[in-house]
């Protein structure tokens, strides 16, 4: 197996710029312990320190993983939700004890990759969308979940969090890159009609590949500011997990031939 970059940003919305609210958006990147980790919170609008909820359920869930990959991956789904929960739970309960509030002030989604060796574990609860680069194709892992009604989602701080954990894991050996993206990001990255991820995630993968973590993370963050965020009053926020042996582009240049064969045929 290559090895991997990481790399993240988060940018503020324009409507939260307008209002004073912080960005709700969170991302982090972790490397521990042989493991890579990537992780993406979006607070709920109605929360009002979602913005420390979501920072604070980014690097517990990267912990958790770092530290006990082998064991969850080796658990059956129920075990791995438990143990998530758990860890949720108790890191949300202390932080509302110091910030002298109730734990649903700290409320977000959360979508989290985890890749060790040859395998991956991937968590996602409430909206946004994990996807990867499987065998030269975009493959949507998991969907937006919104529960019963369009515009509502689950949170960390749900009481039947375990019920509403997904689970993903496997072989990675097939895979040369995985994306979180917060909905905020979804006009622009994902067709959810469809489920399926823009041709323009091949080009994130394809930099992430090339550009050393600094370079990269300035330009993400110059992209979500300049293009994404002008087709959403949202944060917006995107955690990126690449293959450094495709920096020489063989396997992101394949993808984009057929992008460019595509177009061609789609213009006759």
């Amino acid at each position: 197996m290559g090895l991997w970059a990481l790399t993240s940003a988060e940018i503020q919305g324009s409507g939260h710029k307008k209002n004073g609210i912080p960005c709700q958006d969170k991302t982090y990147c972790l490397e521990q312990n042989k493991v890579r980790i990537i992780a993406l919170a979006d607070g709920a609008g109605s929360a009002k320190l979602s913005h420390l909820g979501a920072e604070n359920v980014v690097r517990c869930a990267a912990r958790l993983f770092a530290n006990e990959f082998d064991s969850l991956y080796g658990a059956d789904d129920a075990g791995v939700k438990r143990e998530v929960a758990s860890a949720l739970k108790s890191s949300l309960c202390t932080l509302a004890s110091k910030t002298d509030c109730q734990i649903r002030d700290l409320s977000s989604t959360l979508l989290v990759v985890a890749v060790k060796k040859n395998r991956f574990i991937a968590l996602h609860i409430g909206d946004g969308v994990i996807g990867c680069l499987l065998r030269n194709k975009l493959v949507t892992l998991s969907e937006p979940d919104n529960g019963e009604f369009a515009h509502l989602t689950w949170f960390t701080t749900t009481s039947n969090l375990e019920e509403v954990i997904r689970v993903y894991r496997g072989d990675v050996s097939s895979i040369s890159g995985f994306i979180l993206m917060s909905d905020g990001v979804e006009p622009s990255l994902y067709d959810g009609k469809n489920s399926q991820l823009a041709d323009a995630v091949i080009n994130l993968f394809y930099c992430n590949a090339k550009y050393p973590k600094g370079e990269m993370t300035s330009m993400l963050e110059q992209s979500l500011q300049d293009v994404i965020t002008k087709r959403t009053n949202d944060d917006c926020s995107v955690a990126l997990l690449s293959r450094t042996r495709y920096k020489h582009f063989d396997e992101y240049a394949k993808y984009r031939k057929k992008i460019a064969k595509r177009n061609r045929k789609a213009g006759n």
